[in-house]
């Protein structure tokens, strides 16, 4: 698999489809390609600041079920070459959980998660767009499920799920 990640200056919200197969995901392997471009990458809970020649922080590396936050001073492209990353399986907790989706081709949201994820789930964020629960379905600006991209899945009670595979 290879992951081509178009990025814009500031925040971008991605995930990973592949990741290496020697199972380097450290994040000064996966993001060294920037260089001094990217400032830092956060995920839930942990965040790794480039230093220039160091990263510092609690985030070592990347993971295939985590979306990421990828901060850089101007727009660059990412290219990850590995081995595909799903069929993924994903433990949520009650609230807020940034996830990635595994999948190299997108899919409508509605499509993307099972039915029994959705009855615990109230809404999806993504990049610049959200998507509420509205009964059995979606109802908002996020209409797809992209490859390269993370999310914020907002859940009522913890549960574990895999996207249906598009």
């Amino acid at each position: 698999g290879d992951v081509d990640l178009d990025l814009s200056a500031n925040a971008n919200l991605i995930s990973f489809y592949a990741l290496p197969e020697n199972e380097d995901y450290s994040v000064s392997s996966i993001f060294g390609s920037l260089g001094d471009n990217v400032e830092l990458v956060i995920n839930e809970g942990q965040v790794a600041l480039n230093l220039g020649d160091t990263w510092v922080g609690s985030l070592d590396e990347v993971a295939s079920d985590e979306g990421y936050w990828v901060v850089l001073n101007s727009a660059q492209s990412l290219e990850v070459q590995g081995l595909p990353t799903a069929p993924v399986a994903y433990g949520l907790h009650e609230g807020n959980n940034l996830i990635s989706y595994g999948y190299s081709a997108g899919q409508a949201i509605g499509d993307g998660f099972p039915a029994d994820a959705i009855a615990s789930m109230s809404a999806v964020y993504g990049e610049g767009s959200m998507a509420l629960v509205d009964g059995d379905g979606f109802a908002g600006s996020l209409s797809t499920l992209d490859a390269g991209s993370g999310y914020w899945v907002v859940a009522n009670q913890a549960f574990t799920f895999e996207y249906n595979e598009p």
